[in-house]
């Protein structure tokens, strides 16, 4: 039996397939694939707070459209291009986001002709773009 993750908020409350949203408390899902006039959205993470991040699905350019979903509303907010989506948003409202890019590994000993270049990931934990501050509990 193949495994299967779904993306959950922290206190489990939506769920996320895609472009489906369940909320399991009000017992409603939300779809957001968009149809001939509407781009879809692809979602990546949803907070407790009932705010789910994701991007626009396929347009001309081909980057990548980050945008942030208010549950309640149905809302479809774009972010600025290039802003990182939170992998995972824990339940008081901080963001797990990786960041990769080139490094240099610098390993000691070896002159800088010799010298590769590396992935370097960074994992940074972070108020996601668009959501309220964490507040004291």
């Amino acid at each position: 039996q193949p495994e299967v993750s779904v993306p959950a908020s922290a206190q489990q409350r939506y769920l996320i397939v895609e472009s489906l949203v369940f909320d399991l408390s009000a017992r409603t899902a939300a779809c957001y694939a968009g149809d001939d006039h509407i781009r879809g959205v692809a979602l990546t993470s949803v907070g407790d707070n009932g705010v789910a991040y994701g991007t626009l699905r396929d347009d001309e350019d081909g980057k990548p459209d980050p945008v942030l979903v208010r549950l309640a509303t149905r809302a479809v907010e774009p972010l600025p291009e290039g802003t990182l989506l939170p992998q995972l948003i824990t339940r008081g409202g901080v963001g797990l986001f990786t960041v990769s890019g080139k490094g240099t590994d610098d390993t000691a000993g070896e002159d800088d002709a010799d010298s590769e270049e590396a992935p370097a990931t960074t994992t940074v934990l972070l108020p996601p773009a668009g959501s309220a501050p964490p507040q004291p509990q």
